[in-house]
């Protein structure tokens, strides 16, 4: 029997108060909370609005190819030199194909392994550990039927050659597990515990295809102080007043990556603290400096979306221990609400990082049929009146390689590279999200 793709499945582990829901429907993140009757994660009340209120992108999985495309015909090349030719079907804009394109025209089946993407329109599917193909070896376990309690789960797919536009047969697998956290932090306080969302994919090796781009990402949004009643009603429900800070990695610093009108990258990269030269860099963003910058200060009109580029890092520790990968040389994001008390310090491997502020959604109040969905309660304890899931309610914190990245030749050496899924590779993309309170 198959298990209902819209009821939460609860993660937790003994010595660590945080807990952590997903849905299996795209993979979507439901909540993310330290203690009861909290919840740091934006979106609908009603996991089934993920699916009846249209794609708004609130907590799921993207891929096959993350963020923005030119549609139309593209090409690439395969490490041998070998060139491909494909074609992308527009999404959400003239000349422009994003998060994986139009939803297929085949019907996914609830209980199938084969899943017509793109991605945030599949049924994920709970495997057990011995069925793993990817993390079998991991040391974290996993069963295809989950209970009330589990630490880690993985999940899969098989997406069909063509899928999304993109050539190949591939299997994908991603891992979710909450373990413990780290010691108490002068500055954020006590750690509730962290979260891994780890995903590896590989293509058919029996397939004649050679190589695909391939770019995933998670779109999930955080709010930290919408569950607290006092400062949820002081901040009106939104994320302004939080906190946002960028780590780059040693010996390297880190580049807004800029947009033409369409906002597809153009490959030019621009300081953090540059000039307004174009509608996308807001200026002195200032994300790196100590101490970071409250998200509200010098917001632009229509908020942020930015993607912001370190590039590969070398050395990083290829191990399935959380606490031998998320080390101070692997941080690159905190989210802090001070006033609440509430941050998320996050980890990584990959070469950038989006900071999405909600902007494309409407005012407050929102209508629910046009923004995903009612927002949630626990969201709604400072006595905001019931609305939709509106412009600056949660910021949205998506890893990945850079826009574009294997189709611009100046950002091929930035991650752009990491964009060609060759036959016998294992892409592996992982995050780390440790929740604090004080």
């Amino acid at each position: 029997m198959a298990i209902d793709p819209f009821k939460p499945i609860f993660l937790s582990a003994d010595n660590a108060d945080l807990k952590v829901s997903v849905i299996p429907y795209g993979l979507t993140f439901h909540s993310f909370s330290t203690e009861e009757g909290e919840d740091f994660i934006g979106g609908p009340e009603d996991p089934k609005d993920h699916q009846a209120r249209g794609r708004k992108f609130l907590n799921p999985i993207i891929g096959r190819y993350c963020n923005r495309l030119p549609a139309g015909k593209l090409e690439y090349k395969s490490a041998n030199g070998k060139v491909t030719h494909i074609d992308l079907p527009e999404f959400s804009a003239p000349g422009v194909v994003l998060h994986g394109g139009p939803e297929s025209d085949k019907e996914n089946k609830v209980d199938s392994i084969v899943q017509h993407g793109p991605f945030d329109k599949c049924y994920w599917q709970p495997v057990d550990t011995k069925d793993s193909q990817l993390f079998g070896d991991s040391g974290f376990t996993s069963t295809s039927n989950p209970g009330e309690k589990q630490s880690s789960l993985i999940f899969a797919i098989e997406s069909p050659d063509g899928d999304s536009g993109m050539p190949g047969k591939l299997r994908v697998e991603t891992l979710v597990a909450v373990v413990p956290g780290t010691g108490p932090n002068a500055e954020l306080g006590k750690s509730a515990g962290k979260f891994l969302l780890r995903y590896r994919a590989a293509l058919d090796s029996n397939g004649s295809v050679e190589a695909t781009p391939f770019n995933m990402t998670h779109h999930w949004g955080f709010n930290l102080s919408a569950s607290n009643e006092k400062v949820g009603k002081e901040d009106n429900g939104t994320v302004y007043n939080h906190t946002f800070q960028l780590y780059a990695p040693a010996g390297k610093t880190i580049s807004h990556l800029e947009l033409d009108p369409a906002q597809i990258a153009t490959g030019d990269l621009k300081p953090l603290d540059g000039p307004a030269e174009s509608f996308s860099n807001a200026g002195a963003q200032s994300w790196d400096k100590e101490g970071g910058k409250r998200i509200g200060e010098g917001l632009p009109s229509g908020g942020y979306d930015d993607f912001y580029v370190w590039g590969n890092v070398e050395n990083i520790p290829q191990s399935d221990d959380i606490n031998k990968i998320a080390t101070e040389e692997t941080k690159r994001v905190r989210l802090t609400s001070e006033a609440a008390g509430r941050s998320v310090t996050m980890h990584s491997n990959q070469a950038g990082v989006q900071l999405w502020t909600a902007g494309a959604q409407p005012e407050h109040p929102a209508d629910p049929a046009q923004s995903g969905g009612s927002m949630k309660k626990a969201h709604r304890k400072g006595g905001l009146p019931d609305s939709g899931n509106f412009n600056g309610a949660f910021a949205a914190i998506e890893f990945g390689g850079p826009h574009c990245g294997f189709l611009l030749p100046s950002l091929v050496g930035l991650g752009g590279q990491e964009e060609i899924l060759e036959k016998g590779q294992v892409y592996d993309h992982w995050v780390v999200a440790e929740a604090w309170r004080k």
